[in-house]
């Protein structure tokens, strides 16, 4: 404080200016001299390049059958996606890759040199893919990404081409190995339903063979069996079901017959169907055999006797009979 004000710090900056400008030339040598050492360092270091694969999870699997699920999981559990992640980064999964891209035939995973592969033995071929397996789990990094179902595969390699290849070959076999577990299990299910069914199969034809004998037994099927009795009473009801149609339709036709033939009871009796009918003709014979009793009566009795009297009253029919009682 001076004089009761405040008084402003101040930086001078012309010092180190000055100092700069002295000692430039050697700044400058100093950065010459680091360049020359770095470049043949940097020059030797290759480049490398990282490529990265998504994975879908779906926390439920698409069904396309119309059958429920066999695959059965609870996507809720916190572990359920680690362990996904993890199965990604599996050994079973990465010698999968390996096989399907033949990475166990690169002299880049094999670490050997090209041309110089030896004898084609199980032993070296299992070397080849333990080396195989560790270069590539090496460079592989599986990271789930949060909030999200997504994992990212990872793989950092000196070509863009291999490093893309890699990631993709990764995702590729995980989900190659996830649906071909899912297949196992549908097919473990079918079998499983398939012994069911030929269980229940034989379950039911050894109970109908039991209720076969026991019916045969106390006599109250046919020898045809359970099937055969089955088949009689269904051939009993079609017949009788054809007899009832055939009797409807017989009625209707005699119904539109009558209707069509007009009022009068002449052209109603000349119908076919009706001076065919059971009744008709039995009062035809009862008419004709009366009329011949009256013949043989009055021959023999003369027109004045009573049982003359009696023959012709059975014969006397009306003019107009009522045709409508007859059925």
């Amino acid at each position: 404080m001076e004089n009761g004000k405040k008084r402003e710090s101040s930086v001078e900056f012309s010092r180190f200016a000055k100092e700069l400008k002295k000692n430039a030339w050697k700044i400058a040598l100093a950065g010459i001299v680091a360049g020359v050492v770095a470049y043949p360092l940097i020059s030797m270091m290759s480049s490398k390049y990282v490529s990265t694969a998504t994975v879908l999870i779906k926390a439920q699997a698409d069904n396309v059958s119309p059958f429920p699920q066999v695959d059965g999981f609870d996507s809720t559990r916190s572990g359920y996606y680690e362990t996904q992640y993890a199965l990604m980064h599996s050994r079973i999964v990465l010698e999968k890759a390996v096989r399907d891209m033949k990475l166990d035939e690169n002299p880049e995973f094999t670490g050997e040199k090209a041309g110089a592969r030896g004898a084609d033995s199980n032993e070296s071929r299992q070397l080849r893919m333990e080396q195989a397996l560790k270069t590539l789990a090496k460079n592989l990094n599986v990271i789930g990404i949060r909030t999200t179902n997504l994992a990212s595969i990872t793989y950092e390699s000196t070509s863009p081409q291999v490093a893309a290849d890699i990631a993709n070959g990764v995702a590729q076999a995980f989900i190659n190995y996830t649906v071909e577990q899912k297949r196992l299990k549908v097919e473990q299910a079918r079998e499983l339903n398939f012994e069911k069914m030929e269980e229940i199969q034989t379950s039911i034809a050894k109970q109908k063979d039991e209720m076969d004998n026991y019916l045969k037994n106390a006599g109250l099927l046919t020898f045809r069996g359970i099937d055969g009795f089955e088949t009689e009473q269904l051939s009993i009801v079609t017949n009788r079901l054809a007899d009832a149609t055939q009797r409807r339709v017989a009625a209707e036709s005699v119904y539109n017959e009558v209707n069509g033939g007009g009022k009068s009871i002449e052209s109603v009796i000349s119908l076919p169907s009706v001076s065919n009918h059971a009744q008709i003709q039995d009062l035809r014979i009862a008419l004709i055999q009366a009329q011949r009793t009256l013949s043989e009566q009055r021959k023999v009795y003369g027109p004045k006797k009573s049982r003359h009297f009696k023959s012709r009253g059975r014969c006397s029919v009306d003019p107009k009979p009522d045709w409508t009682s007859i059925g």
